[in-house]
């Protein structure tokens, strides 16, 4: 079959290409490389504003001023002029509901281009989107992603980028994407739960893993274990850093 993937979060879909290739698919990766982690696509569309510390400095004020996004707005064009040539793929799937990394209004008008070109586009349930984090800020969960945030309110600024997934765009953009893919897969419990009840909901498959890249030789290991624990500045909070911090002082 052919493939078309759409963006890529944590190498999931780089981990997800290799095995469809290895069962002789042709697949095709685009995205940005998810930031700074830089992982390979075969398409790279990412917005370069910053790279020039004028026109980053620019880009600041305007979105802090107008609430408006040059970073997006790049991406937007870049993906637009790609995408309209990305048509009759066999399966198309997106990482979440913002493939391209946009505004949800600008993802709407990407991804109609996809669903007109593409007849088979799949919706994975990775990362945060409307439906999980409105499942969160109802505390239907004991503890979640939000739970900093209900403990103290004054974190506000620090979840903006989260909060802003209740808001009337996501919503729409949510409904849009429900109403044209051909079904919606979990990559783990933290959506599964939340989809579980969705009419297009096909169930959870986990992350796969690339384990070629595992040099697990079976030998018995007596060496000092050493435990890289890589701290993302930007989602500390969100990602329960003081949970992996406190694990390591524990078996340290």
């Amino acid at each position: 079959m052919k493939i078309l993937l759409i963006g890529e979060y944590s190498n999931l879909h780089n981990s997800l290409k290799k095995g469809l290739l290895n069962l002789g698919h042709e697949v095709i990766l685009l995205g940005s490389g998810d930031g700074f982690k830089k992982y390979d696509v075969d398409i790279l569309i990412k917005s370069t504003i910053f790279e020039n510390k004028y026109l980053k400095i620019i880009a600041k004020i305007i979105d802090k001023v107008f609430k408006f996004s040059l970073n997006e707005l790049e991406i937007y064009f870049k993906s637009k002029k790609i995408i309209k040539k990305l048509a009759d793929f066999d399966i198309v799937q997106l990482i979440n509901e913002r493939p391209f990394n946009t505004s949800a209004n600008l993802e709407i008008s990407l991804l109609k281009h996809v669903f007109k070109n593409n007849k088979k586009v799949f919706l994975l349930a990775c990362g945060v989107d409307h439906k999980s984090i409105s499942y969160a800020y109802d505390k239907k969960f004991k503890y979640s992603i939000l739970t900093p945030y209900f403990e103290n309110n004054s974190l506000k600024k620090e979840y903006r980028h989260i909060l802003k997934y209740l808001d009337s765009d996501h919503s729409k953009l949510s409904n849009y994407i429900a109403q044209n893919i051909q079904g919606i897969i979990s990559s783990d419990l933290d959506y599964h739960i939340p989809y579980v009840n969705s009419k297009k909901y096909l169930g959870l498959i986990p992350n796969p893993i690339d384990i070629d890249t595992l040099n697990e030789d079976g030998k018995s290991f007596n060496q000092k274990i050493v435990i890289l624990h890589a701290i993302n500045s930007k989602n500390k909070l969100k990602k329960g850093n003081k949970f992996f911090k406190k694990s390591l002082s524990i078996i340290e």
